[in-house]
């Protein structure tokens, strides 16, 4: 019902938009008439690669048309002495929603015969003068204005009857939303790109600052292990000197850099370690960000709580409380709880700078230049349909042929081709 809709619908329109559609359908090529073949097959009841005025009726019955419009759906399409409908001739339907940027140009620049980059009403109407004879200038002006009221969103006095790329591409107002989407997702990025960047920067310094200290702390640490478990009075000066580094590491991990009070509203929403990994992989904006990764990571690994041990060793390796450790099991207490910190802050250390390199990275793509759709280049000269899978050597060889009969010829035969493809999917 669907495609006999859109068949009456594009009957109804005016003479000069159907013939235009019927001139697309010579920039067409394989991939579009595939499409289209589609479409075609649901009205092809018999399969016999043509559309009979009874499965027209059949349609139109199913659609709830009046039999009126349904013949005056079969006059325009069985056209030229034809009992049936090709596939050439219904792909007028769906050739401005199919046709692509490639072939537009293509399709402009055979209408721009003096390669000013504008056409005429004057070039339009030859070009679809010679599908009706019936066709006015009047039909090609009032084709033109649509597309120049389109484009300028100006009055008449903006209307010149002579429209450039920009004004042509009006004309298919399928291709126009997807354009319009196109934009509006490229702005969204950019958009969302800049909002994430500024988020980043913002805290950098505070993160690399952050990671360097914690690296300085942990190579300090890694010394002062070593001398623990020496002799002499170097050992008990070491490990008293371990603990004091010891509060360092777990303050910085207990304050992470990010945005200000982020861990302790999370930890007063009594967020559990299953939610707050949860939260993560949603990405929430306030809780897992640019700006906030590191407190996240903080969250989903419990950093607050990752050095209880650690600390409780290094406390019972000075529990005497005097400047001076006796013994070798205080010694190797110190010695264990240093290795123990080194792997786990190296550990956090490590998912932070991953975390913190692959944004950077994001965050520089970000910030390159991009630029928004390119402009059309046109090559300034007039050319010749290409004619559906038409290379340049046939391309060239109908240049010379004005009423296009070569290029009817090659789609003839291609469309001859889709249309036994089709049928042997279908199992027709």
């Amino acid at each position: 019902d669907e495609v006999f809709l859109r068949m009456c619908d594009y009957v109804a329109q005016p003479l000069a938009k159907r013939l235009f559609a019927r001139f697309l359908t010579f920039y067409l090529d394989a991939e579009h008439f595939l499409s289209i073949a589609h479409k075609f097959s649901k009205l092809d009841v018999v399969g016999n690669g043509v559309i009979m005025q009874r499965e027209i009726e059949l349609a139109a019955k199913s659609a709830e048309v009046p039999d009126s419009t349904a013949k005056g759906v079969h006059a325009w399409f069985a056209r030229d002495g034809n009992e049936h409908v090709s596939l050439l001739a219904f792909a007028e339907c769906f050739a401005e929603e199919v046709i692509d940027g490639k072939a537009l140009r293509h399709a402009f620049e055979s209408l721009d015969d003096d390669g000013s980059q504008q056409i005429t009403a004057d070039e339009l109407f030859h070009a679809l003068r010679a599908y009706d004879a019936s066709l006015s200038m009047q039909d090609v002006i009032k084709h033109i204005d649509s597309a120049e009221l389109e484009a300028d969103g100006e009055g008449a006095a903006a209307q010149d009857h002579t429209i450039d790329y920009s004004e042509f591409v009006q004309l298919f107002p399928g291709r126009v939303r997807r354009m319009k989407t196109l934009e509006d997702r490229l702005s969204s990025s950019r958009s969302l790109g800049d909002d994430l960047s500024q988020r980043f920067r913002s805290h950098q310094s505070e993160f690399e600052s952050w990671v360097g200290g914690l690296d300085d702390l942990i190579g300090t640490i890694r010394d002062l292990s070593a001398r623990a478990i020496q002799r002499g009075d170097q050992a008990s000066d070491a490990i008293f000197e371990l603990r004091k580094h010891f509060a360092h590491a777990e303050h910085g991990l207990k304050c992470p850099p990010g945005p200000e009070n982020a861990v302790t509203k999370a930890q007063r929403r009594g967020l559990s370690l299953r939610s707050q990994k949860r939260v993560a992989a949603k990405s929430n904006g306030n809780q897992y960000g640019f700006d906030t990764f590191v407190q996240d990571i903080a969250l989903r690994d419990q950093w607050g709580n990752m050095l209880t041990g650690e600390m409780k060793l290094i406390k019972s390796a000075t529990a005497s409380g005097k400047s001076k450790v006796n013994g070798q099991t205080e010694q190797l207490k110190a010695h264990d709880a240093a290795e123990g910190l080194i792997t786990k802050v190296t550990g956090a250390i490590d998912s932070t700078k991953f975390q913190l390199e692959e944004y950077l990275s994001f965050v520089e793509a970000f910030e390159m230049s991009e630029p928004s759709l390119h402009e059309v280049g046109f090559s300034g000269r007039a050319l010749p349909p290409r004619c559906g899978e038409a290379d340049e050597e046939d391309l060239l060889m109908q240049a010379g042929d004005n009423d296009g009969a070569a290029g009817r010829s090659n789609i003839a035969r291609f469309l001859k081709d889709v249309t036994a493809r089709i049928a042997q999917l279908t199992g027709r």
